[in-house]
C-alpha cells in the first residue's frame, strides 16, 4: 500500500503519525495520485 512505502521514507521519524496524517489527507484531496506525486507534493525524499 502507498501509505506504508511514504511512512517508510520517513525512517522512524519521531513525528510519524503526525505525517501519516497530512500523507493521508493529500492522498484524500488529490485521489488517484501516485506515490512519486505524494512524495514531490509532501517534500518526502526516500534515500
Amino acid at each position: 500500500m502507498v501509505i506504508d512505502h511514504l511512512v517508510e521514507a520517513l525512517a522512524g521519524d519521531p513525528s510519524s503519525p503526525l505525517r501519516r496524517a497530512i500523507i493521508l489527507i493529500d492522498i484524500d484531496q488529490h485521489s488517484g495520485s501516485t506515490q512519486t506525486g505524494v512524495m514531490e507534493r509532501l517534500s518526502i525524499h526516500k534515500s
